[in-house]
């Protein structure tokens, strides 16, 4: 597609995310008032449903009303009720019929099902329109380029309800709204047949197939940052064999392809010599070389497939850091911007520019908080935040969820005018509990964080996990691969310095502390990751069920049995 085309469409696009970009500013410093006019809006639009006429909604007139009426949730308590939908029960929990089922990635309480309406609908258009005009503000030359969007993870589940219902999105051009179904085919890398392939190696080679045809991408927009390096692993095996298929327009080189997927997708797939010829240079000249040195022309192997690359959308906080850090190393020539927070269940904030913090998404859903730090727990509204405090994220939502606990700690960093600016910590719900001890994920990754940087210590990835020990005792390990160039004679006495001081701050918790006295742990200790941390991790969880792209980066992993999963040693 030509750059005027490109410019054309995501012109078009812009213009549509004009209306609710402008309405985040118009309120930004009413946050209250917005606030309020979302909640009043899900009450008026559900009080014929069985929840609403529960709860007293017809004569709901307040935010202090709706909080007193309608009491705290988590999953539990919504479960039976969706289970309903799935049967084909109507106006449970909205008037709003539900359009279709998404499920969760699963990888903390299992997965579940979430409703989708058309008005939950909108209130993600609504945060997904702000942070696109945003970001095509921040770097206008986007618009000339296509994008590459991992939204629905591989794996992901489509089918139908007993009641058939759809489970699933048809593909990722659904979550940008409808201009970009009807016309993102041409600034979209991938058509969305990929979507449907099954066969993980096929999925790759043909994501593959369509990002080295395009010399014009320009954005790209994945979870987790290591999903991006294991896809971009592949190249040096398979380039060969993706030249040729872009040559001949024919895709040739994908075992396990179905042939109705690559029908679709071959009709994407454009041959051009021209484009191959070029690719074959490019390749040659990094042959047997490392990604990250340069030509002549002081490019690295990744600016020259794509020179026009500006922007690289992914998570980037605890474990994520380290891989993001590495996407920057072999893409210096593109920024990385960490993602705001969102979930199955809701649109929560949006990143503005290069921020490490999102914008709370007002317009979305209506929220409330838990701060952390009170013993009573006071729940307080999007206004009453404090910067530097965290709280646990409550939200309301178009698609049937009332005052839900999602478990995701935020900290408060500042504000976009009066609207508070949010930066995930952690789950409140990840807690890793072997014999008594509690150790909350947020806890630990304040204390690892803390620590690092005072040690001046840098990790590619880190994780703390328990590690079992013959006797039926145990301990929590720190896995660490330190940041390229890092390692050093000091390096192994840094990290048993860390290793005492994190330990110091978790027996603050008097659960753990207890489990030390008893013997039943021991203090923690260090493993030190030779290499391929992220790529061993995020392969152990796919083998254990969760699906690749969805799969969220811990500070604070449950699940034991790591040792034999990474490569490298536990220190003494």
């Amino acid at each position: 597609m030509s750059s005027a085309r490109n410019a054309a469409v995501n012109g078009l696009w812009i213009l549509t995310c004009v209306k609710d970009a402008l309405a985040h500013r118009i309120w930004r410093d009413r946050v209250a008032q917005v606030q309020a006019k979302v909640l009043m809006d899900i009450v008026r639009a559900n009080r014929g449903s069985d929840f609403g006429r529960l709860h007293g909604f017809s004569s709901m007139r307040s935010v202090g009303e709706y909080r007193n009426r309608v009491p705290l949730t988590t999953w539990d308590d919504c479960e039976e009720a969706v289970q309903r939908l799935a049967a084909g029960a109507r106006r449970v929990l909205t008037e709003e019929p539900v359009l279709l089922f998404e499920p969760t990635g699963g990888s903390v309480s299992g997965a579940k099902l979430v409703p989708y309406t058309q008005r939950l609908q909108r209130q993600f258009t609504r945060g997904i329109h702000a942070w696109v005009f945003h970001l095509f503000r921040w770097r206008p030359s986007l618009v000339a380029g296509c994008a590459y969007f991992s939204i629905t993870p591989f794996g992901s589940s489509r089918g139908r309800t007993s009641s058939g219902i759809p489970v699933g999105f048809e593909d990722d051009s659904a979550y940008l709204g409808g201009l970009m179904r009807r016309m993102g085919d041409g600034v979209l890398a991938l058509p969305r047949a990929v979507a449907l392939i099954s066969d993980p190696c096929a999925y790759r080679y043909v994501s593959l197939l369509f990002l080295l045809q395009r010399k014009d991408l320009a954005l790209v927009s994945v979870w987790n940052p290591a999903f991006l390096e294991i896809l971009l692993g592949n190249l040096g095996d398979w380039w060969e064999r993706l030249v040729a298929d872009i040559e001949t327009g024919r895709i040739e080189g994908a075992a396990g392809l179905e042939r109705d997927v690559q029908r679709a997708c071959q009709r994407r797939l454009k041959a051009s010599r021209r484009r191959a010829a070029e690719l074959r240079s490019i390749f040659g000249a990094w042959r047997g070389r490392s990604p990250r040195e340069r030509d002549g022309r002081g490019r690295t192997l990744y600016e020259a497939l794509w020179p026009r690359l500006r922007v690289i959308s992914c998570w980037a906080d605890a474990s994520a850091d380290g891989p993001a850090r590495r996407l920057k190393l072999i893409f210096p020539h593109v920024d990385i911007q960490p993602k705001g927070l969102l979930s199955t269940e809701g649109f929560i904030s949006f990143p503005v520019g290069e921020s490490e913090s999102a914008v709370l998404s007002t317009r979305s859903h209506f929220f409330e908080f838990i701060e952390t730090a009170e013993p009573d727990g006071r729940v307080k509204l999007a206004h009453e935040l404090s910067s530097g405090r965290r709280y646990e994220v409550v939200m309301t939502t178009g698609g049937g969820l009332y005052r839900y606990r999602t478990h995701d700690i935020v900290e408060v960093t500042g504000a976009w005018g009066r609207t508070p600016m949010i930066k995930f910590i952690g789950r409140a719900d990840m807690v890793s509990d072997i014999f008594g001890e509690k150790l909350a994920e947020a806890h630990v990754r304040s204390a690892v964080e803390r620590t690092l940087r005072m040690n001046r210590i840098s990790a590619d990835f880190w994780m703390v996990a328990p590690e079992r020990l013959p006797d039926g005792s145990g301990f929590y390990a720190l896995f660490i691969q330190p940041a390229e160039g890092q390692e050093s004679p000091r390096t192994g006495r840094a990290l048993a310095q860390a290793a005492e001081e994190i330990e110091s701050v978790m027996r603050a918790n008097p659960q753990y502390l207890n489990c030390i006295r008893l013997g039943q742990l021991h203090p923690l200790r260090v493993f030190r990751i030779a290499e391929r941390a992220s790529e061993d991790y995020l392969s152990s969880c796919v083998e254990r069920g969760q699906r690749l792209g969805n799969i969220k980066p811990p500070a604070l992993e449950r699940r034991t049995g790591w040792r034999a999963v990474f490569q490298g040693e536990l220190l003494p």
